[in-house]
């Protein structure tokens, strides 16, 4: 791997010129570790070293997540065959594309890494799996037919009584490699739904146990009071304070409170789809969360505040340069460390993921490894900046979190697919950023019916533009419908808390549509909120996509017909320079 410190250090201080922005989530991430820090300390003895006890814990806690939310294969499977009985036409070029390969000598579990190849190859994997499964149970009802002509009284007494057979001494098997079968295409068709059926059975279990999962990481560490108290002053800043949502509540059925929403008690109410919408933030939260105490603990480390962190004024006396110096640094490591997975060769295999591993101290160079500590020891003369011991103190957390990253693309894959099933989504898509520091990324919006808020969710622009290209033939897709409805005196309200709608706050959402003026400034807001409940008012009009993107040339349009028709171009470097 060539790495120009360079341009590396270049790209990292471009796409993160906020200085005001990146020190205020720094010191947010050390205040949410403080608290969590202090809450330990009531445990342990003086003597105890906090420091590895909370690193070791919270490596423990992602891997513990990673094991029950790591369903990337599952989801991935069940994607591919959700798409294959959706499109006959795909289904049958997938068919022809993999007919003809000899399956007996395909290894399936080498052949597994196609699921990370986007829905074509995870398509092509499915269909294979399902091609050797039905030529092996063909093969075995004609051996087992032609054993029964020979009148084999025993045999059939076995086979009637469902005991265990010996197929090398009792049935006829042909050794011909090739098995023709009538019409197998046909019986494709007919298995890749039920196919679909029992992966999706698997799909709810695990997606239970995800959100469940996601609740309790995010309890843990302080997360959920944190939103849900953020969440209500925006509503009473709104007055909006029938909106509010309580922490817990006793009973579901009378109202439902932000830790009710992770329990077994409501989770088992759930279809998939609203389990999926539901997990697609929530888990997103844990990506974001956990990066969050990935950077607090960075900062700590840095600068040795684990022996005074009681004192919050410690906190509050490092200067803004020293935080953002340390925040560089760290965007930078991880930059390097995306860089070197995409050169790795070796990996930790497990059941739901895999382990990357990288030897640094082997493949970054000297030169830049000087290059580092020079850079570093200009903006933070008072730390060590050494290369090796910083991008080892948080590797392994940062493995997991890339994990955890990947764990919510694939349910974003998911959500997007139900989407084009469900008629009650009538605004989703694209939404245009004011300020883009990295392209690589871009924001999808959804308004999705029965939920609090809408629901807006950043993807890898290359997976998504793959994604759709696979399962639609192309990358163009609406532009999300008012997302400036969410401003308020100047100030953008995010989506904190992802929540059901109640039918007490459906009706609220009206009476408030009834009486706001359309000169009150949150009007809007108002408006957009109506796009969210299930019942129909006749107060309350829908709102609907008008115009389109496509993803590839980032040209806008409208469709005509079914037919794209580009009349505006986007020039993101212009764009850029304009801001």
């Amino acid at each position: 791997m060539k790495l120009n410190f360079k341009e590396e250090m270049n790209f990292v201080k471009r796409t993160n010129n906020n200085k005001i922005l990146e020190v205020s989530s720094a010191r947010k991430s050390l205040n949410t570790l403080r608290k969590y820090v202090m809450h330990l300390k009531k445990y342990f003895n003086e003597d105890e070293n906090i420091r590895n006890i909370i690193y070791q814990e919270f490596i423990a806690d992602t891997y513990d997540y990673l094991k029950v939310a790591g369903t990337e294969k599952i989801q991935l499977q069940e994607n591919a065959l959700k798409i294959l009985s959706s499109n006959p036409v795909l289904l049958e070029q997938v068919y022809n594309d993999v007919k003809d390969i000899d399956l007996e000598e395909i290894d399936f579990d080498k052949e597994s890494a196609k699921l990370e190849q986007g829905v074509r190859k995870c398509a092509e994997f499915q269909m294979e799996l399902m091609l050797s499964e039905l030529r092996e149970k063909v093969k075995m009802s004609r051996a087992i037919k032609n054993t029964l002509a020979k009148d084999d009284f025993e045999f059939e007494k076995k086979l009637m009584n469902k005991k265990s057979i010996n197929a090398e001494n009792k049935l006829d098997i042909k050794e011909d490699k090739k098995i023709d079968i009538e019409n197998e295409l046909d019986l494709i068709k007919d298995i890749v739904p039920y196919g679909h059926n029992e992966i999706e059975k698997k799909l709810i279990k695990c997606e239970k146990n995800s959100l469940k999962i996601a609740g309790k990481f995010l309890e843990k560490y302080g997360f959920l009071e944190e939103e849900i108290q953020q969440q209500n002053e925006d509503y009473k800043r709104l007055d909006l304070k029938n909106m509010c949502y309580k922490y817990e509540t006793e009973k579901i059925d009378e109202d439902i409170g932000l830790k009710n929403i992770f329990t077994d008690e409501y989770i088992d109410t759930l279809s998939l789809e609203q389990l999926t919408v539901l997990n697609a933030f929530w888990q997103n939260r844990v990506s974001k969360c956990a990066s969050e105490i990935k950077k607090g603990i960075f900062i700590m480390d840095s600068l040795n505040l684990w022996d005074n962190i009681e004192d919050k004024n410690n906190i509050d006396q490092i200067s803004d340069e020293v935080l953002f110096g340390i925040v560089l640094k760290l965007k930078l490591l991880d930059n390097i460390a995306e860089k070197a997975r995409k050169n790795i060769t070796e990996y930790d295999e497990s059941e739901n993921y895999r382990y990357a591993r990288y030897d640094y101290k082997k493949n970054i160079t000297s030169d830049f490894k000087g290059n580092y500590k020079f850079e570093f020891d200009n903006i933070l003369p008072d730390i060590e900046n050494d290369f090796l011991k910083d991008i080892d103190c948080c590797q392994s957390i940062r493995n997991n979190i890339k994990l955890i990253y990947e764990t919510k693309e694939t349910m974003i894959r998911e959500l997007l697919l139900q989407i084009n099933h469900n008629s009650k989504i009538t605004n989703w898509g694209y939404i245009p950023e004011d300020k883009i520091n990295d392209d690589n990324f871009i924001l999808i919006g959804i308004d999705y019916p029965g939920f609090n808020l809408p629901l807006k969710l950043h993807m890898r622009k290359k997976n998504i533009i793959q994604f759709f290209d696979e399962t639609k033939s192309d990358a163009i897709i609406p532009i999300y419908e008012g997302e400036k409805d969410m401003m308020y005196k100047g100030r953008r309200l995010t989506t904190k808390i992802y929540m059901p709608l109640t039918e007490q706050r459906e009706s609220e959402i009206i009476a408030k549509n009834k009486t706001i003026n359309t000169v009150d400034l949150k009007y809007n807001y108002i408006r957009h909120l109506g796009n969210l409940i299930n019942k129909k008012s006749k107060k309350i009009s829908k709102m609907y996509t008008h115009e389109y993107i496509d993803l590839n040339t980032m040209q806008r349009g409208i469709k005509l017909n079914g037919k794209f028709i580009g009349n505006i171009k986007e020039d993101n470097e212009e764009k850029k320079r304009e801001h």
